[in-house]
């Protein structure tokens, strides 16, 4: 799960993590009074979907990431 503000100062490091780590979910919060930069203490509900939808879905029937934890024959 990849989780940035939508105006991080590490946007390229958000890109490259995107388009480089296997079985990622990505996601950008949207703009705070803040900036951005407290987006996880701004948005903590939000921040909570998204960390739930990651960590209970079902691979084999949504389609879904296997977050590295696929089973070997």
């Amino acid at each position: 799960l990849l989780l940035y503000g939508h105006a991080s100062a590490y946007m390229g490091a958000y890109r490259f993590l995107a388009d480089h780590l296997p079985n990622r979910e990505v996601h950008l919060l949207p703009p705070t009074q803040w900036g951005g930069h407290f987006g996880p203490l701004e948005q903590p509900e939000l921040l909570a979907q998204y960390m739930e939808a990651f960590c209970c879905a079902e691979p084999a029937l949504t389609g879904a990431p296997t977050h590295g934890l696929e089973e070997t024959a």
